[in-house]
């Protein structure tokens, strides 16, 4: 567990998730979705954009959980907040 929410709290990974979002929002991710009808495209469209909130979610839990840590003073990694 411990392993992925390391995973979850890197900016890599959250650039790497930002570039994969506009890839599949993008036009031609979504003409080869619309192949059937309209409400197939509706439900994949829906469907992605349910797993990147859950994603976020799961990220923003990982940040808070470092972020509490960190004010006890048992982390000093400070990957989650942004640099000044």
């Amino acid at each position: 567990m411990k392993r992925v929410q390391n995973l979850f709290k890197q900016n890599e990974f959250h650039l790497l998730l930002f570039f994969l979002g506009i890839a599949l929002f993008s036009w031609p991710f979504l003409k080869v979705l619309h192949v059937g009808d309209p409400q197939t495209t509706f439900c994949w469209v829906f469907s992605l954009w349910g797993a990147a909130v859950l994603l976020l979610f799961v990220i923003s839990r990982c940040c808070n959980d470092s972020e509490s840590e960190e004010i006890s003073g048992k982390n000093k990694d400070h990957s989650c907040s942004i640099r000044e």
